[in-house]
C-alpha cells in the first residue's frame, strides 16, 4: 500500500467548503501517479519508454466529503493484474481513521509512442507486486454503462490546454467535471450524500476537440456521455444515491 497524508486546501474546495469531487480525483491520481514514481515507473519512465497505464473506469463512493482545512490521507494499492488489465483501490481517510471516500479503478497500460493498447510487461507489473493486497467490498465494475430514454445534447466545448495532461490526452477528472456541469446546467444537482459515481472511459479527446455532453436524467440513476464532434462516444458517467450501509 502506498499513502499520501495531506489537508484540503482552499482552492480544492466549492462554495460550499467541502472538497470538490474534481479535487477528490485529482487526489487519488496524485497518489497513485506518486506511488509509481516511488516505484520507478513514474513520469520520466513513461517519457523514456512510452509506456503509460491509463485508465478504463472509475467506481468512486463518497460517504462524506472532506472539508477545508481537515486533515487526510489517501491510500491507495493494486489489487490485481490479468491479461491487459490491472485493478486498483483507494480509500481517503480523516485524522480519525474514519473512510470517508473509497475507489475501485481499472486499468490498461498504453504504448503512447504506437498509440495501442498493449499487454504490460513485466518491468511494469514487478515493481507493484509486493503492494498488491485485497480488494475492497465494492461492487464490480460495470462492463458499460448504458443510457435509457431521450438524452439531451447540451451546448459543445472546446477542450483547452488547462485540461490536458502529461499523456496529451484530456485528464480524466475532468470527464467527470465536465459531466458533472451538464447536470448542474440542465437544472439537476448531486444526490445527497452517500453517493456513487460510475465513470468509463473508451475514447481520449484531445486539445482542440470540441466535446458535447449528453443528459440522460429522466429517471434515476442519472447518466450523463461525452461525445466527441462525430458522435462518437468518449465516455459514460453513471450517479447515484446509496444507503448508508453500503459504504
Amino acid at each position: 500500500m502506498y499513502s499520501l497524508d495531506g489537508r484540503v486546501r482552499f482552492s480544492e474546495t466549492t462554495e460550499d467548503g467541502n472538497l470538490s469531487y474534481l479535487g477528490l480525483i485529482n487526489y487519488f491520481q496524485d497518489c497513485s501517479s506518486a506511488h509509481s514514481e516511488a516505484r520507478g515507473n513514474g513520469p520520466e519512465y513513461v517519457r523514456q519508454t512510452g509506456h503509460a497505464w491509463m485508465l478504463a473506469s472509475w467506481l468512486i463512493e463518497v460517504k462524506r466529503l472532506p472539508r477545508f482545512n481537515e486533515d487526510i490521507s489517501v491510500t491507495t494499492w493494486p489489487t490485481g493484474f490479468k491479461g491487459l488489465r490491472a485493478w486498483r483501490n483507494f480509500t481517503i481517510c480523516n485524522a480519525s481513521g474514519q473512510q470517508l471516500c473509497r475507489a475501485n479503478s481499472s486499468w490498461f497500460m498504453f504504448d503512447l509512442h504506437e498509440n495501442r493498447i498493449m499487454h504490460p510487461t513485466e518491468q511494469e507489473i514487478d515493481p507493484y507486486k509486493d503492494d498488491i493486497a485485497e480488494a475492497l467490498d465494492m461492487p464490480e465494475l460495470s462492463k458499460r454503462i448504458r443510457p435509457y430514454g431521450e438524452g439531451r445534447r447540451t451546448e459543445p466545448i472546446l477542450v483547452t490546454h488547462a485540461m490536458i495532461d502529461s499523456n496529451h490526452h484530456m485528464n480524466n477528472a475532468q470527464y467527470l467535471s465536465v459531466c458533472l456541469a451538464a447536470l448542474e446546467d440542465e437544472g439537476y444537482h448531486v444526490p445527497c450524500l452517500p453517493v456513487r459515481f460510475e465513470l468509463q472511459f473508451r475514447k481520449a479527446a484531445h486539445r482542440g476537440d470540441h466535446i458535447v455532453p449528453v443528459v440522460y436524467a429522466q429517471e434515476t440513476p442519472w447518466v450523463v456521455t461525452i461525445e466527441d464532434s462525430d458522435g462518437a462516444q468518449l465516455c459514460a458517467l453513471k450517479i447515484e444515491s446509496i444507503d448508508t450501509n453500503e459504504v
